[in-house]
């Protein structure tokens, strides 16, 4: 799963992964302090979108496959484009 974004929506769906048992949470967030904080409530990824592009490392991460479930949560037309390129093919 990934969530761009770490507001508190973004980081209540990662509290929710995590208690669904998602196998991967990945959060994408520009704000170092809301990365950390992703990390310490169990992210196992905290993506930098300025310092590293969020597809690559995802795809990286995941053998080239993505992620099954992409959540966007900051309300933006990019950031909704950047979570819909996370997705693996047959991924929602």
């Amino acid at each position: 799963m990934a969530i761009v974004g770490a507001g508190t929506i973004g980081l209540l769906l990662l509290q929710l992964a995590r208690r669904a048992g998602s196998a991967l949470v990945a959060v994408s967030r520009a704000r170092p302090e809301r990365r950390d904080l992703a990390q310490r409530l169990g992210a196992d990824l905290a993506i930098d979108p300025v310092a590293e592009d969020p597809r690559e490392r995802l795809l990286a991460e995941t053998g080239g496959i993505g992620v099954d479930v992409a959540f966007e949560a900051v309300g933006a037309a990019v950031t909704a484009r950047t979570a819909i390129s996370l997705r693996a093919a047959a991924g929602a």
